[in-house]
């Protein structure tokens, strides 16, 4: 059952990406032969970490790009999204996020929070 979950969720993300045939192809040119930098803001292992691993296979299949996985933990997540934010809007680097703890850490005003939610 949790497989077919992780596929789904796996193929529902590659269609996001790639919503028709022109884009597909397009995209697949655009990717091809590059490294996408995966960030993940938690320590290797946890639950973002192995839900990265799990879909990366299908990243580089689909895409033709090498998918890195880099784990950046610290400050509860902080560290790894302000890397995310920071990195340039090229399609090249990517990341997952625990959204609520984002958006808190930012209407809390916490130091060190360099990226906007919303």
């Amino acid at each position: 059952m949790l497989f077919k979950f992780l596929k789904l969720s796996a193929l529902a993300i590659i269609a996001s990406c790639f919503g028709s045939t022109a884009i597909a192809q397009s995209a697949a040119d655009f990717y091809k032969d590059k490294s996408i930098k995966w960030i993940v803001p938690y320590k290797p292992g946890g639950g973002y970490d192995e839900y990265s691993r799990l879909l990366a296979p299908y990243m580089e299949k689909y895409s033709g790009a090498r998918v890195d996985i880099t784990n950046m933990p610290g400050a509860g997540g902080m560290k790894g999204a302000n890397e995310i934010f920071k990195s340039p809007a090229d399609g090249l680097t990517i990341g997952i996020i625990n959204g609520s703890a984002m958006v808190t850490n930012e209407l809390a005003e916490i130091k060190g929070a360099d990226y906007k939610v919303g």
